[in-house]
């Protein structure tokens, strides 16, 4: 996988974004919510969009980004979230304003 010549710009902190932002989160949450395979389900539509952004990564490298993806979103929603990355919210909000 060629990570220099892939077309990833950042995310705008813009409020528009934020809307977009919070109903993923919801149909994200509805998706692990959905029964016991849930977090299976994300991990493996993760899996498929890193795939279509990225065509050459292999399956093995797709299911671990989508399961790291869901491990992310767990400790996020759980409180883990370190203290360096409360910090670089807070940051990035205050320049949202």
């Amino acid at each position: 996988m060629d990570i220099d010549n892939l077309n990833v710009t950042p995310a705008s902190p813009r409020k528009c974004t934020t809307g977009e932002v919070l109903k993923l989160h919801d149909a994200e949450m509805k998706i692990l919510q959905s029964g016991p395979q849930g977090m299976k389900r994300l991990a493996k539509m993760r899996a498929l969009d890193l795939q279509e952004a990225m065509p050459s990564m292999s399956d093995e490298d797709a299911e671990k980004g989508g399961s790291a993806y869901v491990i992310l979103k767990l400790i996020g929603i759980n409180g883990g979230l370190t203290e360096s990355t409360r910090d670089e919210v807070k940051r990035l909000e205050s320049n949202n304003v």
